[in-house]
């Protein structure tokens, strides 16, 4: 019942008879058979996780079988070890994007077979350390009707209701339909009412704010790691007497918050490992609980939790400072003071990317021009999403402004085309090419709206349909919502090359 109201899968679950198979798994199953390197990829909360488990314990595939959660290279170091005499490896890897790194060691092992895991969103960053053709990716994302009868009826549920939510919501997720079919409610519905329930719980020997101890996991999950003992010790620590204050405050929400079941996870026997129940939960709960929450938990995280003891904290870092967060998080100014106060403890140009976005995204754009400007100049050029933000910011700061004469115009005119310039290197040193496209392709467009028929905007409307024709064209796995606006784009550009 915990599986179907949105906990992760544990191995009891992938054992029970009541957890199906999709008709994905046969089709999965025969790529796996057929090849050394699989992905099963999708939208969150698609089973992914699901049925890369059910693989791993199904009788089908034989031979010594061994599946992750998570892995850090030493220890895939280790396991390449332990098997090198074995022909008939395989290894299931949930969660790619965090364990990019033991990945390459496992897959420079000629006798392992790969079965990977990672979410369509992410595609466009693992690709890079994929030698993979589009017939060995798998998106499970859109379920048939049939799945659908075949899930309700393993709960004793109608199937009406969830089909109906399906023909509403194109892209609605398993999980959340197993969810509204298990509890009547929608997963949105449920977290707004739990946050109001925890906002108004009350009890006088309770040291800790549940809501800030909710946000708080959800925010540590939503980052991709669990959070330990230690963390909530040194986060709590002026609000609590000892360590049993915290464990008071957990027992209250130990539906909610619970101990992964991961044992790769545990390096310190001595720890505890929580996360949220559910992943999609997570990342659904930190976008509705209030945005005083969410600053409270950046603020005091940065403040009071070194990242020395930050489980993970390499995979922590690549999220927890995201614009995505800080942009509901804070004001201008309280978002200026944060990223102001991070960049005395971690000077990286990632850091200063993410500032950039933040204050572009809340309407400065001279002050985001200077921190990508200053990201660009210390990543020396290299680091290709910092390059494709540089040469968007420099093309709206450019375009928003109006010349007063030619000689006005035409500087414009050749920074822009340096912005082009940018998107174009990026498009043929970068592996993410569809990534670099999308972007010079919606420049394109709007050049063409700003300065009308000019020899640039011919120029940048041709290369971006010859770009765009040949990515649509290749045989490369496109995520579909990429893949939808990239048509839309190629359409409209055509159209406006009949007007020159």
């Amino acid at each position: 019942m915990d599986f179907f109201a949105g906990a992760e899968p544990t191995i009891s679950d992938i054992l029970s008879a009541n957890v199906k198979r999709t008709s994905y798994y046969n089709q999965v199953l025969q790529v796996v058979l057929s090849n050394r390197l699989t992905l099963i990829t999708g939208i969150p909360g698609c089973g992914k996780s699901t049925l890369l488990m059910q693989l791993a314990f199904s009788n089908e595939i034989d031979g010594r079988k061994f599946w992750f959660n998570s892995i850090i290279k030493q220890e895939a170091e280790k396991l390449v070890r332990l098997v090198k005499e074995d022909d008939n490896i395989t290894v299931f890897l949930d969660n790619l994007y965090s364990n990019v790194d033991a990945f390459e060691i496992l897959r420079d092992c000629k006798n392992i077979k790969l079965v990977l895991a990672e979410r369509a969103l992410n595609y466009e960053y693992i690709k890079r350390f994929l030698s993979i053709s589009s017939r060995q990716i798998v998106d499970i994302s859109n379920l048939s009707l049939n799945d659908v009868q075949n899930i309700c009826i393993s709960m004793n549920k109608s199937s009406s209701d969830a089909i109906t939510l399906m023909e509403k919501n194109e892209n609605i997720s398993l999980l959340e339909i197993v969810f509204f079919v298990s509890t009547s409610t929608q997963i949105q519905e449920r977290i707004e009412q739990y946050i109001d329930d925890l906002a108004r719980f009350s009890d006088e020997d309770l040291k800790i704010d549940l809501l800030e101890l909710y946000t708080l996991v959800n925010y540590t999950s939503s980052c991709g790691i669990p959070i330990t003992m230690d963390m909530l010790y040194f986060y709590f620590t002026d609000s609590i007497e000892n360590y049993e204050d915290i464990l008071y405050a957990l027992k209250k929400m130990n539906k909610i918050i619970v101990e992964t079941t991961d044992e790769d996870l545990k390096y310190d026997s001595a720890q505890d490992y929580l996360i949220m129940r559910s992943k999609l939960f997570a990342e659904k709960s930190i976008n509705l609980v209030p945005s005083k929450m969410l600053a409270q938990i950046l603020d005091n995280v940065l403040e009071r939790v070194s990242p020395h003891i930050i489980y993970r904290y390499d995979i922590f870092k690549r999220k927890a400072y995201d614009a995505d967060f800080t942009r509901r998080a804070f004001s201008k100014a309280k978002g200026i003071s944060f990223y102001e106060k991070l960049l005395q403890q971690n000077k990286s140009p990632y850091i200063r990317h993410q500032y950039a976005i933040f204050l572009q995204r809340k309407g400065n754009i001279d002050l985001a021009w200077e921190q990508i400007d200053r990201a660009y100049t210390e990543c020396q050029k290299k680091i290709f999403s910092i390059a494709n933000t540089h040469a968007i910011m420099m093309f709206e700061k450019n375009m928003a402004v109006d010349a007063k004469d030619k000689k006005e115009l035409q500087m414009q005119k050749n920074t822009i085309n340096r912005s082009f310039a940018t998107l174009e290197y990026c498009m043929t040193q970068d592996i993410r090419v569809n990534y670099h496209a999308l972007t010079y392709a919606r420049n394109a467009v709007r050049y063409y709206e700003k300065f009308g028929k000019d020899e640039e905007a011919q120029n940048y409307i041709e290369s971006a349909i010859k770009q765009l024709e040949i990515i649509l064209e290749s045989k490369e796995y496109i995520y579909r919502v990429t893949q939808r606006e990239m048509k839309s784009l190629l359409q409209n550009l055509k159209e406006i090359k009949r007007d020159f």
